[in-house]
């Protein structure tokens, strides 16, 4: 009867811990997506800085 308890201790254990881990892998996924929008913005923020400078030297 002891091991049966252990055992069924242990599965509960093991399943709040898959939850955790699941949390937190999505919270680093809605990290990730948000940087790669970050990443995805800034070179074309970037390009128009530059563009409009060079206008400028030209102009």
């Amino acid at each position: 009867m002891q091991l049966k308890v252990s055992f069924t201790q242990l599965a509960y254990k093991k399943e709040i811990l898959d939850r955790n881990l699941v949390k937190k892998v999505e919270e680093l996924s809605n990290v990730v997506e948000e940087l790669r929008r970050v990443v995805k913005e800034k070179p074309m923020e970037e390009n128009t800085k530059e563009e409009d400078e060079g206008k400028k030297d030209v102009g």
